[in-house]
């Protein structure tokens, strides 16, 4: 492992402005995330949209669940998005039912932790992405309630400069390795993957240790067993193994969208090197010759900044106006690559992590990559102080775009050690 490979660098935009400590999810309702739909439900088709509210349950452990009670398989059922398991969450699932009244699926789910909200009918599945944003409220607690003004101008500069858009510490996974095991599998080092996926860990307790014991000791059907049932991946490497398969059968055995998760740590975590660099020279609230710029909104209908670029009105307005920002690596084959010092950069970064282009081209699974936004733009912010039976607080309610992560806006504000933030999906 590279040491100076680390998923989340420890960088801030507002580093006049100490942070105010605080901590967060006391309470699942001190967390509540709302989806902002892309579009409404036209009333007519054979999927009904259901727009749901969890309460410290996982997303997908919801949609096995909606799909048992309804007869469905999972791939009937579509979502925009994954959501914090501690939290109140609001967001739209869709289930491929052509028959039935849709206002009486709520009899028919009735699963704990979880209300329908509303339903109706649309023509087409909900797919990844198919969100404009998502709404935050938030509870910072066990803080002086009087540093709610430094609190304010925080916000505000966010909103003004646009803020860091780091990949969350939830694309890392509970150990925060995730991105390792990626790295692993594009170096090819099976082995090497599978002990990390499967042996003790350093960080984080996911309440298997135990069985992560029984396999570096070399006792896989005690690890097999001991194994909590949420670690599905985990237990499907487990059983290759112990079928006598080796350690690349074992991990191509894993269900492709599980490797993807690992790939797509790993580019997050180069992404966020980037954007770390950036903010160390300075640089982070300027374009630069050979950036690839894009919608802070959207990572399609890219241009390469030129000199030209660099002194037109329109550009530079819309750059000020927070609409359009200078892009970083999700490295892939197919990505849009940056030009001169930019793409230096750029491939040194991927590069520092151990791994070259043509690792990216030869992987069994296609990454293609694409490019993310190094600026996310917050929107409706407001900042207030309380009280409740629970002891003091103080508010944040803010709207990220589609991709940002509310951590990249709780990160500035409180400056609190990663470890201090209870996340899970």
């Amino acid at each position: 492992m590279l040491e100076s490979f680390v998923g989340i660098p420890r960088r801030f935009l507002t580093t006049d402005e100490p942070g105010i400590g605080g901590r967060l999810k006391v309470r699942p309702e001190d967390f509540l995330v709302e989806e902002l739909p892309l579009y409404q439900p036209c009333g007519a088709g054979e999927h009904v949209y259901l727009f749901i509210e969890k309460i410290e349950r996982p997303t997908l452990s919801v949609i096995r669940e909606i799909a048992a009670r309804l007869g469905v398989s999972v791939g009937a059922i579509g979502y925009a998005g994954m959501k914090d398991k501690v939290a109140v969450t609001r967001q739209l699932l869709s289930v491929h039912l052509p028959q039935g009244d849709p206002h009486r699926l709520a009899e028919q789910i009735d699963l704990p932790g979880v209300r329908i909200l509303r339903s109706e009918r649309h023509r087409n599945k909900l797919r990844i992405g198919h969100l404009r944003g998502n709404r935050f409220c938030i509870l910072i607690r066990d803080v002086d309630v009087g540093e709610v003004e430094r609190v304010r101008r925080i916000l505000a500069r966010l909103e003004r400069c646009g803020v860091p858009n780091f990949v969350g510490e939830q694309r890392f996974g509970f150990h925060r390795n995730n991105h390792e095991v990626g790295r692993l599998y594009l170096r090819r080092q099976w082995q090497a993957a599978c002990d990390l996926l499967l042996g003790p860990a350093e960080v984080g307790d996911d309440h298997a240790g135990e069985a992560r014991t029984a396999y570096a000791r070399g006792d896989l059907d005690a690890a097999i067993k001991a194994w909590p049932s949420s670690g599905s991946t985990e237990t499907r490497v487990l059983a290759s193994l112990a079928a006598g398969r080796s350690a690349e059968q074992a991990l191509h055995d894993v269900p492709e969208a599980a490797l993807r998760f690992f790939i797509s740590a790993f580019q997050s975590a180069v992404f966020n090197q980037v954007l770390a660099q950036r903010l160390d020279q300075g640089r982070f609230e300027t374009l630069i010759e050979g950036d690839v710029v894009g919608r802070t909104d959207d990572s399609h209908n890219l241009f390469r900044v030129g000199p030209d670029e660099l002194v037109d009105e329109s550009v530079i307005r819309r750059f000020g106006d927070l609409v359009i920002s200078p892009t970083g690596p999700l490295w892939g084959c197919e990505m849009m690559r940056a030009e001169g010092k930019v793409d230096a950069a750029e491939l040194a970064a991927l590069e520092a992590a151990g791994v070259t282009i043509d690792d990216l081209g030869a992987a069994p699974t296609d990454v293609r990559g694409t490019r993310r936004s190094l600026r996310l733009a917050v929107r409706g912010g407001a900042v207030s102080d309380g009280r409740d039976d629970h002891g003091p607080y103080i508010r944040l309610d803010f709207e990220l775009p589609r991709g940002g992560f509310a951590t990249t806006v709780l990160d500035e504000v409180m400056k609190a050690p990663q470890r201090d933030h209870p996340w899970g999906t």
